[in-house]
């Protein structure tokens, strides 16, 4: 569903009079108010998980030689909400994928002591290890790059949020009700009007659970005991 059919649907369960939106642009009263709940819902649902598996991108950029820390806007990952560590690796440019090898993360307290202390602070070389630093996200290696080296992996994008009338949700087709459930909820607690709201949120929760099913990692043994 588009994001026009989604808050044209939106209307019809809220059994909101009128014609309907024929665009979702400079809207005004209850059909702006649907406008702004599908996208307050949809940025909603992404947000219950940080990993979701619609949520993931690939990444890759070239190293500078000397330099070991790289930000987020200088490798030019506008998107950036959490990296995904285990996905990292590494190897020559100039040599390819023959030499690849997997980059080893490190706790950032840990590759403190470790990597940032001492003559460990200038060692030059292929690196093998990395950290992320807590305060802007980005990444810095050890050892420092001696050479142009292509790091590749996976991260977690930031929520996305509808703009055109085309628009539609990251994920599969036949979850998209979702968003309208959950926006359901919010017009019902605008309106006052509880049988909608329960509605929306039974509805709701129906779908999330299957869209946690085939949308988020297996989980492990240990957050299975949890």
């Amino acid at each position: 569903m588009t994001f026009l059919e989604l808050a044209n649907r939106l209307l019809s369960e809220a059994d909101i009079s009128g014609a309907g939106l024929i665009t979702t642009a400079n809207q005004q009263g209850e059909y702006k108010q649907a406008v702004d709940y599908i996208n307050t819902a949809y940025a909603d649902i992404q947000l219950q998980h940080a990993n979701w598996d619609f949520l993931r991108g690939d990444m890759s950029f070239n190293t500078i030689i000397g330099v070991n820390n790289y930000s987020e806007t200088g490798i030019n990952l506008l998107d950036l909400s959490e990296w995904s560590p285990e996905t990292m690796r590494i190897y020559l440019t100039a040599n390819g994928i023959v030499t690849e090898q997997y980059l080893i993360p490190v706790e950032w307290d840990e590759f403190r002591d470790l990597f940032m202390f001492g003559n460990a602070r200038i060692q030059t070389g292929f690196p093998t290890h990395f950290t992320i630093k807590p305060a802007d996200n980005s990444l810095t290696f050890y050892p420092i790059p001696d050479n142009v080296y292509t790091v590749e992996g996976e991260y977690y994008k930031n929520p996305f949020v509808l703009v055109n009338d085309t628009d539609v949700p990251a994920f599969q087709t036949r979850f998209h009700m979702i968003v309208v459930w959950r926006a359901l909820m919010y017009f019902a607690t605008q309106l006052n009007a509880q049988e909608l709201y329960a509605i929306g949120n039974i509805e709701y929760r129906k779908l999330l659970f299957k869209l946690e099913q085939f949308n988020c990692p297996v989980p492990t043994a240990s957050e299975e005991l949890a």
